[in-house]
């Protein structure tokens, strides 16, 4: 279509096409470079590479994108630990990761709004704390959605600078996380 406007087509005169595909760009950040960096987006992020991802859904488009991008799940245990107003979709993003084996940890908060999964303390409150799973290489997928991001001193900042660390997958936001587990 761009190729026919370039060549002086009117927009109007050209039939509308529906893709065959979907297709996913995703960013790769130096995380790894920049010790004690959130690894929360924010809008003052600068990316150092990209990967793409094709595929007939969205959702495993964009799982290629996310694995091209280093983003890969080596243990079948996932730990989430949602801000409040992502809580209601614990309970569904356990499900889903549940029927694909996974064996799920929460946070105490966000237990509360799932079933049955294995509580992780919130960090030194009682063991097992989020920090020992994540240590001890005991979870593979981390799913941490902060308020804000940004401060060192949060729970949610050191559970995601420990898991780039490890080298465990984690996701920030709810919609990218969704998607991911879908496309699993």
């Amino acid at each position: 279509i761009a190729t026919e406007v370039m060549l002086g087509k009117p927009l109007p005169e050209i039939p509308e096409k529906e893709p065959k595909h979907y297709s996913v760009k995703s960013v790769v950040f130096p995380f790894l470079k920049l010790p004690g960096l959130d690894t929360a987006l924010g809008p003052e992020m600068k990316s150092t590479g990209e990967s793409m991802g094709i595929s007939s859904s969205y959702e495993l488009a964009y799982y290629k994108a996310l694995t091209a991008a280093g983003l890969v799940v080596k243990k079948k245990s996932a730990l989430l630990s949602l801000k409040d107003e992502d809580k209601q979709f614990a309970k569904e993003l356990g499900h889903r990761l549940r029927a694909l084996g996974f064996e799920i940890y929460a946070t105490p908060g966000t237990a509360k709004f799932m079933e049955n999964p294995e509580i992780a303390q919130k960090i030194g409150q009682g063991s097992p704390d989020v920090l020992e799973l994540i240590n001890k290489m005991q979870v593979g997928l981390i799913i941490n959605t902060p308020r804000k991001g940004g401060k060192p001193h949060t729970d949610g900042f050191k559970i995601r600078r420990a898991s780039l660390d490890r080298g465990i997958a984690c996701i920030t936001e709810l919609n990218a996380a969704k998607a991911y587990v879908e496309a699993l």
